[in-house]
């Protein structure tokens, strides 16, 4: 079973993952923050994917297909590069324990 980290501020704001907050917690306002990219390495397939994203939605058929792409990614945060990854599930993954980092 995959950890689920979730952070609670003491004036009740919860920072997570939008995938990783459990349904069970009832939140009025949410508030998203894109603070990352995980994009392709190769600089046309990145064009490519960068374009046919802001074209479709997240939750689109075409999303999905550019989210399985075989090829290397690289996760963007700010200014920095990390990478390459074989696959965008271990660019994910480290994504996120780079971000739950900065958290603490």
């Amino acid at each position: 079973m995959e950890k689920i980290i979730i952070e609670i501020e003491k004036d009740g704001t919860i920072k997570g993952f939008a995938d990783e907050v459990p349904n069970f917690i009832s939140v009025k306002e949410i508030e998203r923050k894109r603070v990352s990219r995980i994009v392709p390495k190769n600089l046309p397939l990145r064009i490519a994917f960068v374009i046919i994203r802001s074209l479709v939605s997240d939750n689109s058929k075409i999303a999905n297909w550019t989210r399985n792409w075989k090829c290397n990614w690289i996760v963007v945060i700010g200014k920095k590069q990390y990478g390459p990854f074989k696959n965008r599930t271990k660019a994910i993954e480290f994504e996120k324990e780079i971000i739950r980092k900065t958290w603490r």
